[in-house]
């Protein structure tokens, strides 16, 4: 079940570092998707959570839906269509 704000907008999470040129660059995609499809974006900076960054180190980028990881590193235009519009 896909969770919505109230204004019926999907809630995603990204997770996000510092001095991060993928994050970026996931930014930009996100944007894109938003032009599309009405988002509710949260976005997380992992270094001010110790536990969020041991979790999320290694793979951020990190776009999260419901605790299901939706995309990951360098993620495309391509890659969060195919999720959102071809679930």
């Amino acid at each position: 079940m896909v969770a919505l704000d109230v204004h019926g907008r999907r809630r995603v999470t990204l997770y996000v570092g510092q001095q991060c040129g993928l994050c970026e660059e996931a930014r930009r995609m996100v944007a894109l998707i938003q032009s599309d499809l009405p988002l509710d974006v949260q976005e997380v900076d992992i270094t001010s959570d110790e536990a969020l960054e041991k979790r999320w180190l290694l793979e951020i980028p990190v776009l999260v839906e419901n605790d299901t990881v939706v995309a990951n590193g360098a993620m495309t235009y391509v890659e969060l269509y195919d999720y959102f519009f071809n679930e």
